[in-house]
């Protein structure tokens, strides 16, 4: 089972850097991000992840809130294909 990470920020100038350290100490063995508000529905790097995560998999995000602004955002109909342990936290 292979974790993949996502990190965002939500400003140009802004470091993903605290993220991505987070991530990969997880063990992240690939990880996606973006520079986008969470407001933004279109996150290239976050359906990237989504099209790229595969059975048996997990999608690690350093904080909930990177995956979006507000519950009904980030649990939207796009997840209800994924099974599973969608909200497990990886073993330490």
């Amino acid at each position: 089972m292979a974790n993949i990470g996502y990190a965002r920020v939500s400003t140009l100038d802004q470091d993903l850097s605290l993220q991505l350290d987070a991530l990969a100490a997880a063990g992240c063995v690939k990880m996606f991000e973006d520079r986008a508000s969470g407001a933004r529905a279109a996150r290239a790097g976050l359906q990237a992840a989504l099209d790229y995560v595969r059975d048996g998999e997990v999608l690690v995000v350093w904080k909930l809130d990177r995956l979006g602004r507000s519950l009904p955002v980030t649990f939207d109909d796009k997840w209800r294909s994924f099974s599973g342990d969608m909200c497990r936290a990886p073993a330490a």
